[in-house]
């Protein structure tokens, strides 16, 4: 199946987006990565992405996605409902990966891929029966459901989360969806009617998910589309190597056959990554030494600039 990548990019995750990018060029399918950011995080990825690598990239300025909206738009409601715009730049991500789905250039699949998540692996997005493999997870956010039942009358679907580092989307679907928001908003945008139909106390934290009402959404109207599969992945890539992601903590995973990682800025580091950068270089470089995993070594070195 042919698939689009969407990646949304805030200024401060430049750095560990550079290395998310290079590792889906390195075992994604993907016809084109549609990077999301403001103008100047776009000129700054210009100039640190290399020049290998751009006919691949097509760079989108947040502000021209959605007709009308904008980050100072949801800045201002957010301001006026809870006096704080502190999570505006949150739930603007959200609706960016939504309304993506109506760029012209997109195509009828796309991957949503967040920024700090490092590729590992090739990994199947679609089952022998062309549905989307969904990696599940267990988190059950009361909110979220709230929100759903608010903006499109429907309840929780499954039994599961929908939320994960990734997403494969159909975008016939999410257009499906984006329509029946517009519908029941009446004279707004259907951003703005997501954001009015939260509640005051959840609007300050996580009032709404994009992937829960994708997710419940596609199961409340087309149940057989996609497939559950438990991918091997660690959401703690921080706590486990540190700050700096290195050629040896990437070849350890890709050893231990982790298909991504997420290196989480919030995170803390344990001190116990000293010990397993240490032991993850002593095996790299064992293993370059016998020549085992050559094809990981050389992986892993690509996707950290390293020779």
């Amino acid at each position: 199946m042919i698939y689009d990548v969407v990646m949304c990019i805030h200024e401060k995750d430049i750095n560990i987006s550079i290395i998310s990018i290079k590792s889906l060029i390195e075992f994604s399918n993907a016809k084109k990565i549609f990077l999301i950011s403001s103008l100047e995080a776009i000129e700054k990825l210009k100039i640190l992405i290399a020049n290998e690598y751009l006919n691949k990239i097509e760079f989108i300025d947040e502000d021209s996605v959605i007709d009308g909206i904008q980050l100072e738009s949801i800045n201002k409601i957010l301001k006026s409902r809870i006096n704080s715009s502190a999570r505006s730049g949150w739930y603007y991500q959200q609706f960016l990966k939504m309304a993506i789905a109506n760029h012209v250039n997109i195509s009828d699949y796309y991957l949503i891929w967040d920024s700090d998540t490092v590729m590992l692996g090739f990994m199947d997005f679609f089952d022998n029966k062309d549905r989307i493999i969904i990696n599940v997870q267990k988190e059950n956010h009361l909110p979220y459901f709230v929100t759903l039942k608010s903006i499109l009358g429907i309840e929780k679907q499954v039994d599961f989360s929908f939320i994960s580092e990734h997403f494969m989307i159909k975008t016939e679907y999410m257009r499906k969806l984006l329509n029946e928001l517009s519908d029941n908003s009446f004279n707004i945008s259907w951003s703005e009617f997501i954001l009015i139909m939260i509640d005051d106390n959840s609007l300050s934290g996580s009032g709404f998910s994009e992937y829960e009402t994708y997710g419940n959404f596609v199961s409340f109207y087309f149940q057989d589309s996609f497939h559950i599969k438990k991918t091997k992945s660690t959401r703690h890539g921080k706590k486990l190597f540190g700050d700096k992601i290195n050629k040896y903590a990437l070849f350890s995973l890709m050893l231990l056959n982790y298909k991504f990682a997420s290196f989480e800025s919030w995170e803390r580091v344990s001190y116990k990554s000293l010990i397993r950068n240490f032991l993850a270089k002593f095996l790299y470089l064992l293993c370059n030494a016998i020549g085992f995993h050559k094809n990981l070594v050389i992986k892993a070195n690509k996707i950290v600039n390293d020779k």
